[in-house]
């Protein structure tokens, strides 16, 4: 019985035959989770580690809890109503998952939430370019260095180094499981008076059908410094194709680089110098393939130094294939 008188079943004494009530202790189930995190190793302090856990029912709602695991990667929820969950789970390095769970008819479940996927730097739930910023910002640096950052610190090895960039680059691109409360979690807000980059297209204006057309996309920055970069150049693949896509040498850690026709999608990073100026972040090589007007435009990006985004413009520039 719990503090409150509840938890107990009142029940007919039929052992005896004496026909007198007597009562039932029925506990509330518990959840006991399992989760592994790459790298780190099992009964170190390092496994240790806070979460975010929320269990829902659909059109009910839901319940949070924060446990913190053991040295072994388990931890356990107590006291939870009997019902079906949704069970969401969140590491603040790691992209969120769920797990669905019958609580109804047993005193207790078991969840392997299996290995997380870490990189998520900034906490928003998703792995992209500001988390990367926000590591270069951090590399080379240990624990009580000026400009360490633990959230950089991706297998809680005390520095910020080339295991942790990996772990990153492995998931970038990724987002996780939603929030039950909805939409994705906040990242830290963006200064926007340091917008002052823009990303710009060098190409020729004319050429004809069978020439090969060279055009660089590149980063403006003054002297601002940048860290990180990611973009997507579209075009009309019906008048233009593609044919090559070689990343510039200021940015030299490529995260992704993928095309479809008519998009190309590129991010790419710096981890131990921050280049500034007008930079070459990739060139690409287009035959013309018909006669006419077509454009080529870059349709989004992003640029980061330590995390701030810094994107002004995007541009555009009209080819004519004659």
């Amino acid at each position: 019985m719990r503090a409150d008188g509840s938890g107990v079943q009142r029940l007919t004494d039929t052992i005896s035959n004496s026909g007198q009530p007597c009562w039932l202790y029925t506990p509330t189930p518990s959840l006991n989770g399992t989760l592994k995190l790459p790298v780190r190793q099992r009964w170190q302090t390092s496994y240790i580690t806070p979460l975010d856990v929320k269990l829902s029912q659909a059109g009910v709602g839901r319940q949070r809890c924060l446990p913190t695991t053991l040295a072994q990667g388990v931890f356990t929820i107590l006291d939870i109503p009997r019902a079906s969950y949704t069970v969401w789970l969140k590491q603040a390095q790691a992209l969120a998952m769920t797990l669905p769970v019958d609580l109804t008819h047993v005193p207790s479940a078991g969840l392997d939430f299996g290995t997380l996927r870490m990189g998520d730097v900034n906490d928003s739930n998703a792995i992209d370019i500001s988390d990367f910023s926000l590591l270069a910002a951090s590399f080379g640096k240990t624990t009580g260095q000026a400009g360490f950052d633990a959230r950089a610190d991706l297998d809680a090895s005390g520095a910020v180094n080339i295991n942790d960039f990996s772990l990153l680059a492995s998931n970038f691109g990724q987002s996780g499981a939603p929030d039950p409360d909805g939409g994705m979690l906040s990242a830290a807000a963006s200064d926007f008076s340091r917008r002052t980059v823009d990303l710009t297209i060098r190409a020729v204006s004319r050429l004809r059908i069978g020439d090969e057309m060279m055009v660089t996309v590149r980063a403006r920055t003054g002297l601002q410094p940048i860290d990180a970069a990611t973009l997507t150049v579209e075009y009309d693949p019906s008048r233009l194709e593609a044919i090559a896509v070689v990343p510039g040498a200021a940015l030299n850690h490529v995260l992704d680089s993928t095309q479809i026709p008519g998009r190309i999608n590129f991010s790419a990073g710096a981890l131990e110098t921050s280049p500034q100026g007008n930079i070459s972040l990739l060139t690409l090589h287009f035959p013309a393939l018909t006669t006419g007007e077509t454009m080529i435009a870059i349709t989004g990006g992003d640029v980061r130094y330590q995390g701030a985004a810094l994107m002004n413009a995007l541009e555009s520039r009209t080819i004519t294939v004659r």
